[in-house]
């Protein structure tokens, strides 16, 4: 994917998505491999929302090096590297819609894992609320109300 992401149709990467759910024994290699696989190319639009998805819901093991293969060499992640990602991610201009779309959520998510990023995360998400694509603009205003007065349903 990583090669090939702009021409891997939707179905592919949504498919990968899936399996990965289910794979919960992998969630933190592959949450790994994929901010790895990141960390060297950005340039695949379907790449880059399957890690942006998988970092939205895999953070924490991220971070934590949970789930460590024998295989794998361990790496060291902090809260802020995992939304400096994101953030770099929904302020390409290359990222479609879809992608700054996906990249919302993974915020969203990540906010309530990261509470020490809490503010910051606030903050990327509020610059949203005067976008010019409507659906970008109703996320931001709603996420940035979950996160300031529905802690409890983050």
């Amino acid at each position: 994917m990583a090669l090939a992401g702009n021409f891997v149709k939707d179905e592919i990467w949504h498919a990968l998505i899936v399996v990965i759910s289910n794979a919960s024994e992998l969630h933190g290699y592959t949450v790994r491999a994929l901010y790895k696989a990141f960390q060297k190319s950005n340039e695949q639009e379907a790449f880059i929302r399957v890690a942006i998805w998988c970092i939205g819901e895999y953070g924490d093991l991220l971070i934590n090096n949970v789930g460590m293969l024998d295989v794998e060499d361990r790496i060291t992640v902090t809260e802020s590297d995992a939304v400096d990602l994101i953030e770099i991610t929904i302020q390409c201009h290359a990222s479609d819609f879809t992608t700054k779309a996906m990249a919302l959520v993974a915020l969203l998510k990540l906010s309530s894992r990261f509470p020490s990023c809490s503010e910051r995360i606030r903050e990327i998400i509020v610059k949203y609320k005067g976008d010019f694509v409507l659906e970008l603009q109703q996320r931001s205003t709603e996420f940035n109300s979950i996160i300031a007065k529905h802690q409890n349903i983050r």
